[in-house]
C-alpha cells in the first residue's frame, strides 16, 4: 500500500488523489459483484452506516446548498472533509465486499504487515544515517526521533502500531485458511514465522525510536490487548501447537520489555516531563467552551484551524492546526448532535465486534485484530490526532471492515444452523 509514502499522504493533493482512486475502485467493485451477484460477505449493519452518513450528509449541509448563509466559516474545507468521510465509507463497504474470505483477510493483513515493515526499515536506515531527511527534503522536526516518511513522530507510532499488531496476527496464524489450518505440519509454523519475527523487531525498535508516549503506549496497549483476547478466547493455530504458539506470544511481550530498555532512553525522559503545563491542557478547555456557542451546527468540517485561531490566548505560544483530540475536535466543527451520532456507529460497531467473538472460530482472530486495533487508535485520537493521517485511517478502515466481514459470515452461519440443525452434522457438536 503505498498510501504511507507521500508524508502520510497528510497533504490535500494526497488526501484528494486517494479520494479519486477509491471512488474508481468502489465503481469497479460494484460491477464486479453485480455481474457475480455473490451474498457470501452479507450486509454491513445499518446501524453501522447510520453515523457516517448523516455525517457526510450534515457537512454538505454546512456548506450552504440549501440556506443563504453556509453554517460553515470554510464551505471549501467542510466540502473536502465530507468527501474525504465518504471516500473512507467507500473503502469500508470495498473492503466488507471484497475480503469475505479468509485467504483474502490472510492476504490483507499480510500487505498491511509487509508494508509497514517496509517503511519501519526505511526509518531506521534513515535514523542510523544521520536522521536528517523526510524522503528528499530536508527534516525541519523531530531531528532526534524516527519518523519515516510522515512528518509527525506521533502519526508514525501510530501507523508502526497497527502494523506491529498485524505482524502478530500472521505469526500467531500463519494461514487464516481452514485447510491451511488442517494440514499444517510443525516442521512448515516454524520456518513460516520467521520473516514476522524480524518484522516484529523492526516495527518495535522504530516504535521505540520515535519517542512519542502516546503512540508507544497505546501500541502497547493495543498488541497487549491482542494477545490478550486471543489467548483468553483460545483462537491459536491448532491444538497440537498451542502450547508453542503461547510460548512465542510470552517470548513476544518479553521482547517488547527488552526494547523498551534498550530503545525506550528517549521515552523516559519524555514521560519525566509529563505536567499539565502541556499547551493541549489550556487548548481543551477553550474548545470545550467553544463547542456551546454553536452546539447543534458546529462550525464547519475542517475549520478547526480558523476557528481556534481567533480563540488563541497569550498562554498558548504554538500554532493549533488540530486539536490533538478527534473527538472534540469533530463535536467542535460538526455539533454536538451529529458527532453523537457517528461515535454512537464507532461503538456499535465495537459492541457488534465483541459480541461476534462468541461462539468463537478460526475466523474469530482477524474480529480480535480488528478490535485491538481499533482500542489502540481511539485511545490515541484521545490526546492527538491519528485518524486524520490517510496512513492511518485507511488502514485501520481496512482492518474494520475486515473484521466485521468476518463477523458477519459467523453470524450468518449460525444462524443458517440454527433454522437447519441437520447441516451441524454429527461431528460439529464436539
Amino acid at each position: 500500500m503505498l498510501v504511507p509514502f507521500p508524508f502520510g499522504s497528510a497533504r490535500p493533493v494526497w488526501q484528494w488523489f486517494w479520494a479519486v482512486s477509491v471512488a474508481l475502485i468502489a465503481l469497479t467493485t460494484h460491477r464486479a459483484l453485480k455481474r457475480s451477484a455473490n451474498k457470501e460477505s452479507g450486509a454491513i449493519p445499518r446501524l453501522v452506516l447510520f453515523g457516517p452518513i448523516i455525517l457526510i450528509l450534515f457537512g454538505l449541509l454546512q456548506i450552504g446548498p440549501i440556506q443563504s448563509t453556509p453554517i460553515s466559516i470554510h464551505p471549501e474545507a467542510s466540502l473536502a472533509v465530507s468527501t474525504f468521510f465518504l471516500s473512507h465509507l467507500l473503502w469500508f463497504w470495498i473492503i466488507f465486499h471484497t475480503a469475505y474470505k479468509s485467504s483474502a483477510f490472510h492476504k490483507l493483513i499480510a500487505t498491511i504487515s509487509l508494508t509497514s515493515t517496509g517503511y519501519a526499515l526505511y526509518g531506521l536506515i534513515i535514523y542510523f544515517s544521520g536522521n536528517d531527511s523526510v524522503l528528499w527534503f530536508q527534516k525541519e522536526a523531530y531531528a532526534n526521533d524516527l519518523t519515516s516518511t510522515f512528518i509527525n513522530r506521533n502519526a508514525f507510532a501510530a501507523y508502526c502500531g497497527i502494523g506491529l499488531q498485524c505482524t502478530v496476527f500472521l505469526l500467531l496464524s500463519p494461514s487464516c485458511s481452514a485447510r491451511g489450518r488442517k494440514h499444517a505440519e510443525a516442521s512448515s509454523f516454524v520456518i513460516q514465522p520467521l520473516w514476522p519475527i524480524i518484522a516484529i523487531q523492526l516495527l518495535t525498535s522504530a516504535l521505540f525510536l520515535t519517542s512519542s508516549r502516546a503512540g508507544i503506549s497505546t501500541a502497547m496497549t493495543g498488541a497487549s490487548l491482542f494477545l490478550g483476547l486471543a489467548w483468553k478466547n483460545d483462537l491459536f493455530f491448532t491444538s497440537r501447537l498451542r502450547f508453542t504458539q503461547k510460548a512465542i506470544a510470552i517470548s513476544i511481550s518479553s521482547l517488547w520489555v527488552v526494547m523498551y530498555f534498550v530503545h525506550g532512553d528517549a521515552v523516559q525522559q519524555r514521560l519525566q516531563l509529563v505536567s499539565i503545563d502541556d499547551p493541549r491542557f489550556d487548548a481543551y478547555p477553550l474548545i470545550l467552551e467553544t463547542i456551546m456557542e454553536r452546539p447543534i451546527t458546529g462550525f464547519g468540517l475542517g475549520t478547526f484551524e480558523e476557528v481556534f485561531a481567533s480563540l488563541r490566548t497569550i498562554d498558548i505560544r504554538i500554532i493549533f492546526d488540530r486539536a490533538h483530540n478527534d473527538l472534540i475536535e469533530l463535536t467542535l466543527t460538526a455539533g454536538i448532535v451529529v458527532a453523537t451520532m457517528f461515535f454512537c456507529s464507532l461503538f456499535f460497531l465495537l459492541f457488534y465486534l465483541v459480541k461476534s467473538l462468541v461462539p468463537r472460530d478460526a475466523s474469530s482472530l482477524i474480529t480480535v485484530l480488528a478490535i485491538s486495533c481499533f482500542i489502540q487508535i481511539l485511545l490515541h485520537s484521545n490526546i492527538d490526532f491519528p485518524m486524520q493521517i490517510p496512513a492511518i485511517s485507511y488502514t485501520l478502515v481496512a482492518i474494520l471492515a475486515a473484521g466485521l466481514s468476518s463477523a458477519q459470515m459467523r453470524i450468518g452461519a449460525i444462524r443458517g444452523n440454527s433454522q437447519n440443525p441437520k447441516a451441524l452434522g454429527p461431528d460439529n457438536s464436539q
